[in-house]
C-alpha cells in the first residue's frame, strides 16, 4: 500500500516537471518571437556631382555714377533763368541756366566795333602804301591792333557764353540748389548733373586675394534697393596702394544701367569671380558628417549605410561643399560585424517574418552569414550615392529607405530662395 502512495507521487512530481520545462521552452521561443527587429531608417539622398565651379571672394562696397559734376558760373552775376525740372534727363549742350549777360554783352559789341574800324582803316592803309601815301610802319601797326581787338572779342565772347550753363553729357539733373534771381559768385553750386548710364562699385578686399585679382574679372551684385536682382559688371581697376587702417586693397568695377536703376550712395553685396575649381566633387553640406577622425559622407550600398571617409576642401555655398577622396583606413572588423550583423538580421527576417521552425532556423543563418561579412569599401566618385538629411544620425551598416533630396535653392549672393531671387553663377 505504502509502495502504490510513493509511486503515484513520484508519478505526479516528474508530471509537473515536464509541464515546467514546456512552459519553460514556450515561453523562451514567445521571448525570442517577440524581439523587435532593428529599425530602417529614412532619408534622403542624391548623387555626387562631378563639375567645375567658380571661385567666389565677396565683398561690400559702395556705388556712384561714372560721372558726376557740379555745375558753378566762371563768372559772377544774377541768375535770370532755369530751364529744367528737378530730375529731367537732359542732353549734352542743353541750357540749365543764363545769368545777366548785359553788361558783358555790351564790351563785346564795343569791342567788335572797334575791330570792324580797324578792319576799314586798314584797308585804306594799303592802298595808301601802293602810292607810298602810308608808310610800312602805320601799315603794320594797324595790323598789330587788329590783331589785339580780335583776340579781345574773343575773350569777352567767352565771358558771355560762360553765362549761360549748359549740360556736359547725357543725364540727369539733380535738385537745383540756386534759384531764379539769386546772385551767384564764382563757384557757387547751381545744380548736380549725373551721368547714371554706367555705375561705378568701389570695395575692399583682403590682401591675401592680391595674387587672383586682375582687372577684367566678372563681378555681380545685389543691393537693398532691389534685393531680388543681379547686376554684372567689370572689374576696371586694382587700386596700386593697400589701405595703412584695413589692410585691405580697394577694387573698382564698372556696372551697366541701362534702366538707371541704380543710384550713387547705394551699398552693394559684391562677388567677383577670382578663378574656378575644374573637375572637382560637389555635395550637399548637409551629408557631410564630421567626427574626430574627419569628415565622411555615407553612401548607400544594398539598403545600407557605409561611411566613406573624404576630406572637405571648400564650402561653397549656403548649400554645396567641393570634397576629395582621401585613403579609407581599415574598418574595425568587430563594429562593422556588429553594425552589419543587425542590419543583416532584419533583413533576413523580412517584412512577412513567420515564427515556424523553418523560419526561425534560416533567420538565425542570415545572420551567422551577416555577421562574418565586414562592410565593404567604397570609393568616392561621381554618381556615387549618398545620404543627405538624416546623414548625421545613421550609424554604420545601418538599414535605411531613401527618396529623392530636393535641394533649396538658395541664392549665394542674398540668401532668397531662386524664385525671387535671380540665379548667381
Amino acid at each position: 500500500m505504502s509502495q502504490r502512495r510513493a509511486g503515484s507521487q513520484f508519478g505526479d512530481l516528474l508530471l509537473a516537471l515536464c509541464l515546467g520545462v514546456m512552459a519553460c521552452l514556450q515561453g523562451c521561443g514567445d521571448s525570442q518571437e517577440k524581439t523587435p527587429s532593428p529599425p530602417v531608417m529614412s532619408v534622403t539622398s542624391t548623387s555626387v556631382l562631378k563639375t567645375s565651379i567658380p571661385e567666389h571672394v565677396p565683398g561690400v562696397g559702395s556705388i556712384r555714377a561714372i560721372e558726376i559734376s557740379t555745375m558753378a558760373p566762371e563768372v559772377a552775376g544774377n541768375v535770370i533763368g532755369r530751364y529744367f525740372e528737378d530730375g529731367q534727363r537732359v542732353k549734352r549742350g542743353d541750357i540749365l541756366y543764363t545769368l545777366d549777360r548785359r553788361t558783358q554783352q555790351a564790351q563785346l559789341d564795343s569791342t567788335k566795333a572797334q575791330l570792324a574800324e580797324q578792319e576799314w582803316i586798314w584797308e585804306r592803309m594799303k592802298i595808301l602804301a601802293e602810292t607810298q601815301a602810308a608808310s610800312d610802319a602805320e601799315v603794320a601797326e594797324t595790323a598789330y591792333t587788329i590783331d589785339s581787338l580780335k583776340a579781345q572779342v574773343a575773350e569777352l565772347q567767352s565771358v558771355v557764353d560762360k553765362l549761360t550753363i549748359r549740360a556736359p553729357y547725357d543725364g540727369q539733373v539733380a535738385i537745383h540748389m540756386t534759384d531764379v534771381g539769386t546772385y551767384a559768385n564764382v563757384g557757387d553750386e547751381l545744380v548736380k548733373v549725373v551721368n547714371d548710364s554706367v555705375m561705378l562699385v568701389d570695395y575692399e578686399l583682403a590682401t591675401s586675394w592680391l595674387p587672383k585679382l586682375e582687372v577684367g574679372q566678372p563681378v555681380t551684385l545685389t543691393t537693398e534697393a532691389h534685393p531680388e536682382r543681379l547686376y554684372s559688371g567689370r572689374v576696371t581697376a586694382i587700386n596700386p596702394f593697400v589701405n595703412n587702417s584695413t589692410r585691405s586693397v580697394q577694387v573698382r568695377a564698372q556696372v551697366p544701367n541701362p534702366d538707371y536703376s541704380l543710384r550713387s550712395g547705394l551699398y552693394a553685396e559684391v562677388i567677383q569671380v577670382v578663378g574656378s575649381f575644374d573637375d572637382v566633387l560637389v555635395v550637399p553640406q548637409a551629408s557631410i558628417v564630421y567626427t574626430g577622425n574627419g569628415e565622411l559622407v555615407y553612401a548607400v550600398d544594398s539598403g545600407r549605410a557605409v561611411p566613406v571617409p573624404v576630406s572637405l576642401v571648400k564650402k561653397i555655398s549656403r548649400e554645396r561643399a567641393i570634397i576629395k577622396a582621401i585613403k579609407q583606413p581599415a574598418i574595425d572588423s568587430k563594429s562593422s560585424e556588429h553594425a552589419g550583423g543587425s542590419a543583416d538580421q532584419n533583413a533576413a527576417k523580412g517584412d512577412g517574418g513567420s515564427s515556424s521552425g523553418s523560419d526561425k532556423g534560416g533567420s538565425a543563418k542570415a545572420d551567422s552569414d551577416s555577421k562574418s561579412k565586414p562592410l565593404p569599401h567604397i570609393a568616392l566618385k561621381a554618381g556615387l550615392e549618398i545620404i543627405v538629411e538624416g546623414a548625421s544620425k545613421v550609424r554604420p551598416g545601418a538599414l535605411i529607405r531613401t527618396t529623392p533630396y530636393k535641394p533649396v535653392d538658395v541664392s549665394v549672393v542674398t540668401g532668397l530662395p531662386a524664385s525671387s531671387s535671380a540665379n548667381g553663377n
